[in-house]
């Protein structure tokens, strides 16, 4: 059980330096135009990805209520992947790096 605690704990680590990282490449994002930027769903649907394929090869997998017990689930699912979306839009947004593309700007 303590093994399982700091192969979690450990992992964590990788994902938040990851972050850092992801943050750090994404801030030129700011200066673009609208034609240049994705959207901010797909550009934070990437960033899940990165820390789905880290899951993946680590083979950690993460209950999940709303998982339907396939074989193919993604790791990251349902309100998992909504909370995540949201902390990765809200830290985006306080290092500005989001760019709005509805705005004219």
């Amino acid at each position: 059980m303590e093994s399982n605690v700091i192969t979690v704990l450990s992992s964590l680590a990788i994902i938040i330096a990851l972050i850092v990282l992801i943050i750090r490449l994404v801030q030129d994002y700011s200066n673009k135009t609208n034609t240049d930027v994705a959207y901010e769903g797909e550009f934070v649907g990437q960033i899940i990805d990165i820390f789905e394929d880290f899951l993946t090869e680590k083979k950690v997998n993460l209950y999940n209520a709303d998982k339907q017990g396939e074989p193919d689930e993604a790791i990251i699912y349902g309100n998992d992947y909504d909370f995540l979306a949201k902390k990765i839009r809200e830290l985006m947004d306080n290092w500005n790096v989001t760019y709005d593309i509805r705005s004219d700007k």
